[in-house]
């Protein structure tokens, strides 16, 4: 069965919004003049998460399980990115929004659990971690002010969690640049395949 699968676009998104957000908590937050420079970054990567996400979860485009696993947190949490982009540069307090991005957190985890029960992808203990780690960083990042400890350990979570799906990326544009992969596709009418619309 042919599928379209453009995980590597939103992973390399994923990637850069999670490190963005490790500098952020761990240096920009404190002063104004950061905050609002990080927010059109904070947007950009947001919609990009949104839209494949979106698409992911309601067209089911890739075998079944994974529209959920990556679909549905990807559109949930680049929703957030896009609104928490605005509030961010308007000085909003994020305090609503980031409790919303906890609740997305609790799902991180049940996915990495999910992952590592039924060994989804090629390597399911690193998405399971990379899962786990981004998860417990929006669970605490309501709490980052509250203590050094906790602002350093979001961004410390963040970090991990962006660098493993960075490591995922990585390996997926390999894998799907591969001349076995997708390399030998050609579009279906290229094939002999009655056009859709005629």
């Amino acid at each position: 069965m042919l599928y379209i699968n453009y995980l590597t676009f939103p992973l390399a998104a994923v990637t850069g919004v999670l490190l963005l957000g490790a500098w952020y908590v761990s240096r920009a937050e404190r002063r104004e003049d950061h905050r609002r420079a990080f927010a059109a970054a904070f947007g950009a990567g947001g919609l990009i998460l949104a839209v494949t996400g979106f698409h992911l979860t309601l067209t089911w485009p890739i075998p079944g399980q994974y529209n959920i696993v990556f679909g549905e947190p990807l559109a949930y949490f680049g929703t957030l990115l896009i609104l928490g982009s605005v509030a961010l540069s308007r000085g909003v307090d994020l305090g609503p929004l980031s409790f919303l991005g906890a609740l997305g957190g609790v799902t991180n985890l049940v996915a990495a659990v999910a992952i590592v029960r039924y060994r989804l992808t090629s390597i399911p203990m690193i998405a399971a971690a990379m899962f786990g780690a981004s998860g417990l960083a929006a669970i605490l990042f309501p709490l980052r002010s509250r203590s050094a400890l906790v602002r350093s350990s979001v961004a410390g979570l963040l970090l991990i969690a962006g660098a493993l799906f960075g490591v995922t990326a990585g390996g997926a544009y390999l894998g799907h640049l591969a001349p076995d992969s997708f390399g030998r596709w050609i579009p279906a009418q290229s094939r002999g395949a009655p056009a859709a619309c005629e």
